[in-house]
C-alpha cells in the first residue's frame, strides 16, 4: 500500500465498482456534455453535489469491497481483520449521516430559509436503519468472538439494507443540485470550512478516515477531481496516510485502492 505507482487490475477479476454501481458525478456529466471545461465554473451547489458524490462513492467501494470478499474470507487472522474493515465502514456511514443531520442539513436549511428542505434525506436514513444496526450487530458479535464468521450471512445482511441504502445515496444528489435556485443565500466557503471541520477535524482518526483514504479512487472519472477532492490540508493528510494508517494496515489490504488512492486488485475477491 506504500506505493503510489498505478498497477493495473486483472482483467475479469471483480473489484469495488459491483455489484453496487458507482455514481456518477455532475462534473463529470457536465463535461462530457460540453457545458463545462473547468471546476472554477461551477457554482457553489454544483461542486457540493458532486463532492457528496464522491463521498457517496467511497461507502459504495467500501460496500462492495465487502460483499465481493466476504465469502472468501476463511483463516481466523483474515477473519479478525476483515471485521475490523467491516466496523470501520459502519463507522464511516454513522459519521457521515451524523454529521449531515447535525450540522450539514441545519446548516443548508438556516442558509435557504426553508425548515425542512433535507426532511426526505433524513427520512430515508430511518429507512435502512433497521438493516445497518443488524449489520452492526454481526460485526460487534464477530469482534467479541461471540460467532463464527460466515461470509454469505454477511452478503444476506447487505442484501437487506442495500436497496434502499443506495437509492438514497443516489436521491441525495439531486437534493443538492437543486439549491443552486439559492446560491445567493448560501456562504459556501463557510458550508466547505463546516464539513471539513466535523469530517475531518472532529472524525475518527483510527478507523473512519483511514478507511475512507483507502476507499478513495483518486483516477475516478479520469482523475477530473483530483486538486478539488479530498478537501484535506497536505499536514493531516500526511499524518493520515503516514501515521494513522498504519496502525491497521492489515485490515485495510481489503481497500480497493492504495493509500495514495490507486485501485489496487482486492486479496479475496
Amino acid at each position: 500500500m506504500g506505493s503510489s505507482q498505478t498497477k493495473p487490475l486483472t482483467p475479469g477479476r471483480k473489484w469495488a465498482d459491483v455489484p453496487f454501481q458507482l455514481l456518477e458525478t455532475p462534473r463529470k456529466k457536465a463535461r462530457t456534455a460540453g457545458d463545462m471545461k473547468t471546476a472554477k465554473e461551477e457554482t457553489g451547489a454544483f461542486a457540493a453535489a458532486s463532492e457528496m458524490v464522491l463521498i457517496h462513492n467511497m461507502i459504495i467501494r467500501g460496500l462492495n469491497s465487502i460483499y465481493v470478499q466476504a465469502p472468501n474470507i476463511k483463516e481466523p487472522k483474515d477473519v479478525q481483520d476483515f471485521f475490523t474493515y467491516m466496523y470501520s465502514w459502519a463507522l464511516l456511514v454513522h459519521m457521515h449521516h451524523h454529521n449531515e443531520e447535525e450540522v450539514i442539513f441545519p446548516l443548508l436549511e438556516k442558509a435557504i430559509g426553508v425548515d425542512g428542505y433535507m426532511e426526505k434525506n433524513v427520512d430515508q436514513h430511518k429507512l435502512f436503519g433497521p438493516g445497518l444496526t443488524a449489520f452492526d450487530d454481526y460485526v460487534k458479535a464477530g469482534k467479541a468472538g461471540e460467532i463464527q464468521f460466515d461470509g454469505v450471512k454477511v452478503q444476506t445482511i447487505i442484501d437487506s439494507f442495500a436497496s434502499i441504502f443506495i437509492e438514497h445515496l443516489k436521491e441525495e444528489i439531486p437534493t443538492f443540485l437543486a439549491l443552486d435556485k439559492y446560491e445567493n443565500k448560501i456562504d459556501w466557503p463557510a458550508y466547505n470550512a463546516a464539513v471539513l471541520e466535523k469530517a475531518v477535524k472532529k472524525g475518527d482518526t483510527e478507523f473512519e478516515i483511514p478507511f475512507a483514504i483507502v476507499n478513495q479512487d483518486m483516477t475516478f472519472e479520469g482523475g477530473i477531481h483530483a486538486g478539488t477532492f479530498p478537501d484535506i490540508p497536505l499536514i493531516p493528510m500526511l499524518l493520515f496516510k503516514h501515521w494513522f494508517i498504519p496502525k491497521h494496515l492489515e485490515a485495510w489490504r481489503f481497500a480497493p485502492c492504495t493509500r495514495h488512492g490507486i485501485p489496487q486488485d482486492l486479496p479475496f475477491a
